[in-house]
């Protein structure tokens, strides 16, 4: 599930898609959920430019990204009813598990 580390906070950050905004854009009708989560993983990829080498990747990443929105949307539930100020929401990265993201963006770089 996505780490708060790397879950973009606050719906004022540029580079950020704030949950319920994406929910109100992405899903067009009251039948659609995050359990498809089709629609939204597809504006977020034009959001982001984002292009995979083929289905099965697409499907992987999908599939990942649903989790996280669905980690998104609860930590977000669980910090309103505790009188939390913050909102966790997608990033550029919100297609990456917790280990592929601290695999290539954490950590010593030598140059």
């Amino acid at each position: 599930m996505a780490c708060a580390y790397r879950a973009a906070m606050s719906s004022e950050s540029s580079s950020s898609v704030d949950v319920d905004d994406a929910r109100k854009q992405w899903m067009s009708s009251e039948s659609s959920s995050v359990d498809d989560g089709d629609e939204a993983h597809k504006q977020w990829m034009k959001k982001y430019g984002i292009k995979y080498a083929n289905s099965t990747e697409m499907e992987k990443r999908r599939k990942i990204f649903k989790q996280n929105l669905e980690y998104i949307e609860k930590m977000n539930r669980i910090n309103k009813a505790a009188g939390k100020t913050y909102t966790l929401g997608l990033n550029d990265y919100s297609d990456l598990t917790d280990e592929e993201f601290s695999a290539t963006h954490t950590g010593l770089l030598i140059s």
